[in-house]
């Protein structure tokens, strides 16, 4: 399991997102505006309970 720092957040927590797509891919957060940065070697980030959401609503995203 790879050793990700966790994140400042106001209470919500984060959640574990799992990039499935096959090139690298650069996300402004829906809610918070923070920057995620995904790709084939990084896969696998925190990311806002309110910015996943969004996430996992496309092909692009699952919950790890």
């Amino acid at each position: 399991m790879e050793n990700l720092p966790r994140a400042k957040t106001r209470g919500r927590g984060d959640v574990r997102a799992v990039y499935v797509g096959g090139n690298t891919l650069r996300v402004r957060g829906a809610y918070t505006g923070r920057s995620y940065a995904f790709s084939p070697a990084a896969r696998t980030q925190l990311v806002d309970a309110l910015d996943s959401r969004v996430l996992f609503r496309t092909r692009y995203f699952r919950r790890g």
